[in-house]
């Protein structure tokens, strides 16, 4: 495959996108190398793409979906490989599993989308930071019926602002929002009625990993009397089946007590019932 050692560093290296988009171009990059492998074995073929796969999955750590999407790439094709030995039926079957993958994921997060837009009601006080696709997506949808202000903390890590990122988004959906300083945290969690943000990984006993100041505006929420319902929204893939992550550099663990829940395509659930609706063990 063409510059296949660039398009997974790029994936790597990606610092803009959220776990949901890189996921896709994961799912994208196994669908042309399969399209494109040449190995004449089906042993040969699954020994290439398993590689492909654990660098996928290594390239970015604190990215369940990533793990999630690309392990169940790979054991839908280890199945077929034990029924079906015709290479070039595998190689047809490989191609079409990327692209089922893909599908559910983004049906997934339909869900999850519609689920915590039903949050809102008109003047809904909400607040976030980071920055992900699925937040925007549902306040997108949330804004189709419903008239509510929308804080973003500024989410400064190294040479982004990713709440900067968020507004700019928005605003080209007509959303309008402020951008304010992560030091004021707290001040904007005072005026709310509701928090969202997105995931990178929720682990088994519910806490959940996302990019900073995530954990500080989950302690500003915390500390609230009466506590501001604090909210992630994401498909079950990016619930990681270990009990271990590693932490990329900007990326925070929040512990599940100040979770009020977890939303995705099941509906709101419980932080303690995350392991129920584990996506399996990831590829190795």
């Amino acid at each position: 495959m063409k510059d296949l050692v660039g398009r997974i560093n790029s994936i790597r290296e990606d610092r803009t996108h959220g776990a949901g988009e890189l996921s896709r171009r994961a799912l994208e990059i196994l669908r042309e190398a399969a399209q494109e492998n040449r190995s004449p074995t089906t042993a040969g073929f699954l020994e290439e793409m398993g590689v492909i796969c654990r660098e996928l999955i290594a390239a970015r750590p604190s990215m369940a979906i990533i793990a999630s999407s690309v392990g169940r790439f790979r054991r839908r094709l280890t199945e077929y490989a034990g029924r079906e030995k015709d290479i070039e039926s595998l190689r047809t079957f490989a191609v079409r599993a990327a692209a089922e993958i893909m599908e559910e994921i983004s049906s997934a997060k339909g869900q999850a989308v519609t689920a915590a837009a039903g949050l809102f009601a008109d003047g809904t006080r909400m607040v976030t930071c980071s920055y992900s696709s699925t937040i925007l997506q549902v306040l997108e949808q949330a804004a189709r019926e419903k008239r509510f202000p929308v804080t973003v903390l500024e989410s400064r890590f190294g040479a982004y602002s990713y709440g900067e990122i968020t507004a700019c988004r928005l605003r080209e959906k007509g959303i309008n929002c402020r951008v304010i300083p992560d030091d004021r945290a707290r001040e904007a969690v005072a005026e709310a009625d509701l928090i969202l943000v997105g995931a990178d990984a929720v682990l088994p006993d519910g806490s959940l990993v996302n990019g900073y100041p995530t954990l500080e505006l989950a302690t500003a929420a915390a500390e609230r009397h009466p506590r501001v319902p604090f909210y992630a929204v994401c498909e079950s893939l990016k619930f990681h089946p270990r009990g271990a992550i590693t932490l990329e550099e900007g990326f925070q663990l929040i512990p599940s007590w100040m979770i009020k829940g977890i939303i995705c395509e099941e509906g709101i659930i419980d932080p303690g019932r995350v392991a129920e609706y584990s996506a399996g063990p990831a590829a190795t």
